[in-house]
């Protein structure tokens, strides 16, 4: 079997690193691009390329795919796991935090798409986003977390739609409370104990059996995941 071009975004840390890893491991023949700010603990594996990219700035997804369509070409698999939250009172937000949130959540995944549309199409390729359950539910101090996420929802069951005849798949995965360092920076956190967040792992084994295990037939457009109970704790 040939190579396996893949993209992967937000994979040092969290449950981008999680499904980064599972599919590195899952599949050998998988050449997997990770871009993100920071390298991460997979740095050093031989089939695994970190790109250090913002996807919180403007201009840095569209040169992310004009770099991976030149250096790379076709793309089977194209995960955006970039994203980070604002919860707090509208009277608090600052504008250039409410710009970034944005484009990190909601732009970047857009315009990336856009630029690999072609290379997804040639790949027969399989698209997967990162959503929450927020994009279907009040989130009450979380507005502007919410609409990016429900606006992620709709971009990704409609650029479904319109590659479907083509071939590409979609994925968007939308977990509850996932303990992960991406509530290291707000007020609160899921409660301890597993019963009150999703597993990482276990959201990789969903995107690894949509991308080459048994659901490869399925378009999962929007697959909500929850925690059995719902909890949360303060933090200082």
């Amino acid at each position: 079997m040939g190579d396996v071009n893949g993209l992967i975004t937000g994979a040092s840390s969290g449950i981008g690193l999680a499904v980064a890893s599972h599919l590195l491991e899952k599949n050998p023949e998988l050449q997997l691009v990770g871009a993100s700010r920071t390298a991460g603990p997979l740095t050093d594996h031989p089939r695994f390329c970190h790109w250090p990219y913002d996807l919180s700035t403007s201009g840095a997804a569209l040169g992310l795919a004009r770099r991976f369509e030149n250096e790379v070409g076709a793309c089977q698999l194209l995960v955006y796991a970039s994203g980070s939250g604002l919860f707090a009172p509208s009277d608090q937000w600052k504008a250039e935090t409410v710009e970034s949130l944005v484009q990190l959540n909601l732009t970047s995944p857009m315009t990336l798409c856009g630029g690999l549309v072609e290379r997804l199409r040639e790949g027969s390729g399989f698209a997967v986003f990162i959503g929450s359950t927020s994009s279907r539910e009040r989130a009450p101090l979380g507005a502007a977390y919410a609409a990016t996420k429900a606006g992620l929802h709709h971009f990704a069951e409609n650029f479904f739609q319109e590659n479907r005849k083509r071939s590409v798949r979609v994925l968007h995965l939308c977990p509850g409370m996932v303990d992960t360092p991406f509530y290291d920076q707000e007020r609160f956190r899921p409660k301890k104990g597993d019963d009150y967040s999703v597993d990482p792992d276990a959201l990789a084994e969903l995107v690894q059996f949509f991308f080459r295990g048994k659901g490869q037939g399925c378009n999962p457009t929007h697959l909500v995941v929850e925690p059995q109970k719902v909890g949360i704790e303060k933090t200082s």
